[in-house]
């Protein structure tokens, strides 16, 4: 399962610099189709197809079941190892079925729960005890919060409304199945409402989920948002076109948020310079750079006038550096998974355009193949993933064996850190003498003040320790 969420900023349409998105994959659950592997450095490989985007940073530790994570475009919302910490002020991995998160967004802050629900065929029991956990959790958001709840429900509402006008609109799918009305009640009685049913879509951008054969199709994945903030959810659909290898689609929402208005970000572009390992690319740059260089000093010796100054002579020095290297190197893209080779890369495309085939035939014959050749592309995709990586991880133990054989410890532990993926988290909830998280701002200030004075105001010792004085040791020269 896939979602993203999308926060856009409305006060007269500030710039995109001001939008973030919210993710929320798959963690090797057995109940899930799509298996996703997450790594130890909290990056998203495997099913996914694709390499995560540099600015992506996970939300709390991974936990079986799903993940959350946020994608920072933007300096008012900044998260992760990005300077601006303080905006994500909680993260909680609960159980398998819920993560919890809280954004500190202005002007209210932002409480996000993503779940995943039992099946409309489970045990009455165990969707009642879901429910019953997932109102603690909701309890626990302070009553300000804008509180989104997203994830796959398992739950059919349907398009008749009667009697639930506050709470669901008429743009549903299907008939209302038990765990819809599980659903329905629980967002009454939370003053919940269901973002999917309120705008008018066809169905293909409504039914979030496909079997396997492609005859079966269901509106079971909800994002719902507190009813005070109903205006400020803009839009909510599908989107096909995200090819992750699941039965599920990209499930998106527009919220209109007013934060602070930001200065214009300095994004600096940097050139790709680990072209210059390739011989042709560097002999290419060696040349170019000496030709300008010639020509700089043929312009000079025809030129009379009065000599340069230092400045100047430099920034000519750095302008033919700078024309070189866009010329002949180019700028750095998107950096994907380094582990991950140009053959793999290309069986990615070719599902991708698969994916963008099965979502424009209308023949149902032709469809049909289409999902047999998608099957087989994306088992392909899988195993050239899982091939790629064992092989990347072999050739880093190979050279960190050599690293330690010559005594590059520098390599040596650059290396084992990359194997290990050990990667540090600043992030830390702060927790009560109890071992309850704290979400509240002022509460969390009041615990690092209790926790000073009890580590830093200690009474004198009633009891003086009598050291003795060391003998003095003589040392000749």
């Amino acid at each position: 399962m896939f979602f993203r969420k999308e926060s856009r900023v409305s006060k007269s349409f500030l710039p995109v610099q001001s939008l973030y998105i919210i993710k929320t994959l798959s963690v090797a659950s057995p109940r899930c189709h799509t298996v996703t592997d997450c790594n130890k450095s909290d990056e998203f490989v495997g099913d996914l197809g694709a390499a995560r985007a540099p600015e992506m940073q996970c939300v709390g530790p991974l936990v079986c079941g799903h993940a959350l994570a946020l994608i920072n475009l933007a300096p008012t919302i900044d998260l992760g190892n990005f300077p601006n910490r303080r905006k994500l002020l909680t993260s909680k991995p609960t159980v398998s079925e819920r993560i919890t998160a809280r954004l500190n967004t202005k002007p209210i802050k932002t409480s996000i729960i993503k779940v995943y629900s039992p099946s409309n065929e489970a045990d009455k029991e165990i969707k009642i005890e879901f429910y019953e956990m997932l109102q603690a959790e909701i309890e626990k958001i302070p009553k300000k919060d804008q509180t989104i709840i997203m994830g796959d429900f398992n739950a059919k509402v349907g398009q008749d409304n009667s009697g639930f006008e506050r709470i669901m609109g008429k743009h549903g799918c299907g008939i209302m199945n038990e765990n819809g009305e599980h659903l329905v009640d629980f967002c009454g009685l939370n003053n919940l409402v269901i973002g999917g049913t309120l705008f008018r879509h066809k169905d293909v951008h409504k039914l979030t989920w496909v079997s396997h054969e492609g005859k079966d199709k269901n509106q079971i994945d909800h994002i719902a948002i507190n009813g005070k903030w109903r205006r400020s959810l803009q839009d909510v659909r599908v989107r096909r076109g995200a090819d992750v290898g699941s039965d599920l689609h990209l499930v998106t929402a527009n919220i209109k948020l007013k934060p602070m208005r930001a200065s214009e970000p300095c994004r600096v572009q940097r050139f790709d310079t680990g072209k210059l390992r390739h011989m042709k690319t560097n002999h290419d740059f060696k040349l170019e750079l000496k030709n300008r260089f010639q020509l700089l000093e043929q312009l000079k010796s025809n030129n009379t006038e009065e000599s340069e100054t230092v400045d100047e002579q430099w920034q000519e020095v750095e302008d033919l550096f700078k024309q070189t290297n866009e010329k002949i190197l180019g700028f750095k893209h998107q950096k994907h998974k380094e582990w991950i080779k140009q053959e793999t890369w290309m069986l990615i495309d070719n599902r991708k355009e698969l994916k963008k085939k099965i979502c424009n035939t209308h023949s149902d014959r032709l469809k049909d193949r289409l999902m047999g050749q998608y099957s087989n592309c994306n088992k392909d995709v899988k195993k050239a993933t899982r091939k790629d990586k064992k092989d990347f991880i072999e050739g880093l133990a190979l050279e960190d064996e050599k690293a330690a054989s010559e005594q590059r410890m520098g390599d040596l532990y650059q290396i084992t850190k990359k194997l290990c993926g050990l990667k540090r988290n600043t992030n830390m909830p702060v927790k009560d003498k109890l071992g309850n998280i704290i979400t509240s701002e002022r509460e969390q200030e009041n615990r690092w003040n209790e926790h000073f004075k009890e580590v830093l105001n200690r009474p004198e010792p009633k009891t003086t320790v009598n050291i003795p004085i060391a003998e003095r040791l003589m040392l000749h020269s």
